[in-house]
Order: C-alpha cells, then structure tokens, then sequence
C-alpha cells in the first residue's frame, strides 16, 4: 500500500508541473484510477471490487475534507520556503510535515484493505 501512496504522490507532484488542470483530473478521478490499477494487481472478485470501490470514493470524500485543507497549509508554507535559498535541511523538514498526511491516509485505508486481504484467495497474492 505504501508504494501505492508513494506512486500516485509522485503523479501528483508530476501533475503539479503541468498545472492545476492536470491535478485536478488525477484527484477527481482517482477512485476510479486506483481501482484500476489495484484490480490490474490484485484481480478482484466483484465482492472485493464493490468493497474497494466504495472505500475509494469515502476515502476520497474524507480526504477532500479532512486532508485537502491541511496540504494546502503545507503547500503555501512550502511556497513561502522556496522563494529563499533551501537547504537539506528544509527539504528534510517540509519532508517531515508531508509525511503525516500519508501515513494519515494510510492508516484511513487499511481497514479496508485488511477486509479485501482476509477474502482474497492465494492465486490473488501469486505475483506478490
């Protein structure tokens, strides 16, 4: 789950540098996105696939409420750092603040996905 986070941190960092648009799209879709890829690993049955998918979309949900606000914060401090000369340290430190947020959305998740494992059936872990 871990590179799941880290992978779709990296496209949004990557949509960042090709704007707000391209952000926006990714976000807005991303229960559908995430599904996808999941299912493309995991090959779930229509069960787990209702499961996820609907976890997905309240996940979103809450994180559009609860964690949107909260990265906005650490977005206009990181604004404000970058018009000075950054160090390691900075970077580490702002690194340091983001960090909380995925483990935050990590944590949101893992009930779910803890469900869908307990169901999944060996042949579904095979490539893992």
């Amino acid at each position: 789950m871990r590179r799941i986070i880290t992978a779709l941190a990296a496209l949004a960092l990557a949509g960042l540098l090709q704007g707000c648009a391209a952000v926006k799209l990714a976000y807005n879709n991303a229960p559908e996105l995430l599904h996808f890829y999941l299912d493309s690993q995991f090959s779930f049955t229509d069960s787990q696939s209702e499961i996820v998918k609907a976890d997905l979309r309240s996940l979103q949900s809450w994180h559009r409420s609860n964690e949107l606000p909260e990265i906005l914060k650490l977005l206009q401090k990181t604004q404000r750092l970058s018009e000075q000369a950054l160090g390691q340290s900075s970077i580490c430190s702002l690194f340091d603040e983001f960090q909380p947020r995925i483990d935050t959305v990590m944590a949101r998740a893992m009930p779910t996905m803890a469900q869908v494992a307990m169901q999944s059936a060996p042949e579904q872990w095979a490539d893992w």
